[in-house]
C-alpha cells in the first residue's frame, strides 16, 4: 500500500512523526497535540472548501467514501491547505456493493441510514456536512440540527449564512441532503468541472489496487487530495 505523504504528518516534541489527522483540526489543541500545526481561520475554510471538492470529484466518479471521520482524512498547510483521504478500502461503487464489511465510526454515523442499508452517497452527504461544520466550528460534536458557530475570522457574515443553511438542510429526510458541490457554492461559490476525461477513472484504479496491492502494515492511502482555492 502507498503511505501518505510527509506534508501530511507533523512532528512531536519527543520527535516522533505523527499523521495530521482531522481529530487534530476538529478541536482545540490540547494535552499532546498542543504542537501541532493550527490553521488561521482563513485556511479553516480553506481546508473546508478542499474537503467539499474531494468529495465532489470521488462522487462525480461514482465511488462512495462511506467511512467519512476524523481518523480517516489528512490534512496540510503546506505548500497549500488541502486533504488525503486514507483507509480506501471500503470505498465502493455507486449503486453496487461494498468491497468491505461496512464500518462506521461513533459520533460519525448517519442517524436516517440503517447500519444494514448499506452506504450511498446520500448517507455521504450527511456525513460531508459532519466534516466541514466541524472543521469552520472547531467543535468535533456539532452535528445538523444543532446552531453552527463558525470559528472567529472563519467565515464573514455572507459565507456564514451559506454554510449553515446547507448544515441545517443536512438534519433533513434521506434524499434531500445537500450535494457536496453545494458545500462548495456555499464555501466559495465556484464552479466545478467533471474529472477529467483524460485521466483513467478513479473507480478503475481503486479496483486494480484492491486486486493486486499487498499491505506493508501501514494505513492504506488512497492518493486522493485536492488543494485550495
Amino acid at each position: 500500500m502507498r503511505s501518505a505523504p510527509s506534508r501530511m504528518s507533523w512532528r512531536t516534541p519527543a520527535g516522533t512523526t505523527r499523521l495530521l489527522e482531522f481529530g487534530y483540526l476538529l478541536r482545540p489543541p490540547g494535552a499532546g497535540f498542543r504542537t501541532a500545526p493550527q490553521p488561521t481561520p482563513g485556511e479553516r475554510r480553506t481546508l473546508a472548501l478542499s474537503f467539499a471538492r474531494a468529495v465532489h470529484w470521488f462522487h462525480t466518479s461514482g465511488i462512495v467514501l462511506d467511512d467519512i471521520s476524523h481518523a480517516n482524512v489528512l490534512w496540510t498547510l503546506g505548500p497549500e491547505p488541502g486533504v488525503h483521504f486514507l483507509d480506501c478500502d471500503g470505498f465502493g461503487f455507486a449503486g453496487g456493493p461494498a468491497t468491505q464489511p461496512r464500518a462506521e465510526t461513533p459520533d460519525w454515523t448517519d442517524p436516517r441510514t440503517p447500519h444494514t442499508h448499506g452506504a450511498d452517497i446520500d448517507s455521504d452527504a450527511y456525513k460531508t456536512a459532519l466534516a466541514i461544520g466541524r472543521i469552520v466550528s472547531q467543535d468535533p460534536y456539532v452535528v445538523p440540527g444543532q446552531p453552527l458557530e463558525p470559528v472567529a475570522g472563519c467565515l464573514d457574515d455572507r459565507y456564514a449564512a451559506t454554510v449553515r443553511r446547507p448544515f441545517a438542510e443536512a438534519a433533513g429526510e434521506r434524499g434531500t441532503r445537500p450535494p457536496a458541490r453545494k458545500w462548495c457554492d456555499a464555501l466559495h461559490g465556484d464552479t466545478l468541472t467533471p474529472p477529467d476525461a483524460g485521466q483513467p477513472p478513479l473507480a478503475r484504479r481503486l479496483t486494480a489496487r484492491s486486486r493486486t496491492g499487498s499491505g506493508t502494515g501501514s494505513r492504506s492511502t488512497c492518493g486522493g487530495r485536492a488543494g485550495g482555492a
